[in-house]
């Protein structure tokens, strides 16, 4: 980017946009997970359901491309939770106070509202749990909703962010060892 670039830059989809965000926090959460806070230029409006598209901006060719990550919360601060597996993620969940990351973003169709609002229940794991507690924040604050939220991960280090989950649903949990909740797959607690 030259010195004369702007930080903001439009794309082909009206709601969509490259912004320059700054690194505010990142919270290692258990092994692999991560909650990494970025601060854009200006509030990031998204929807359940949309990603970004997130890039280290001291790293121009390796990797290439940005990493598809679901949004956790938009507005003036942009937040994710990241499972560091690989070169991408490691370069972006290792990023100090103050880095700038590229986000492309938002992108993907958002999600449809429910229609049937007295039977919500959601499943999520791992990172799926991002774009599902994004999902319940906004039908709690927007719709009066709560949800069953059916959560699950190898063991209880791996659950995290539960009590801003429990703010906006019902949670229910399983561990693949039985360390907290039932004991088996979470999809166990569906049927």
């Amino acid at each position: 980017m030259s010195e004369t670039s702007v930080n903001t830059h439009e794309c082909e989809d009206p709601m969509s946009e490259i912004l320059d965000c700054r690194v505010v926090e990142t919270r290692q959460l258990s092994r692999d997970l991560f909650h990494v806070i970025l601060e854009p230029p200006h509030p990031l409006s998204a929807l359940p359901g949309q990603f970004a598209m997130l890039k280290s901006a001291s790293h121009r060719t390796d990797p290439l491309l940005g990493r598809p990550m679901s949004i956790l919360a938009s507005g003036d601060r942009v937040e994710f939770l990241l499972r560091r597996c690989g070169h991408g993620s490691e370069i972006l969940t290792s990023l100090p106070e103050g880095a700038i990351v590229s986000v492309l973003g938002p992108v993907g169709k958002p999600w449809p509202a429910p229609k049937r609002p007295n039977n919500l229940v959601m499943v999520a794991g791992g990172v799926g749990l991002a774009p599902l507690a994004f999902a319940a924040r906004d039908l709690m604050q927007n719709h009066g909703l709560r949800p069953i939220f059916l959560y699950g991960a190898k063991s209880a280090d791996e659950l995290v962010m539960l009590d801003a989950l429990d703010e906006t649903a019902d949670v229910r949990l399983a561990t693949d060892d039985g360390s907290r909740g039932h004991q088996g797959l979470i999809t166990e607690l569906l049927e």
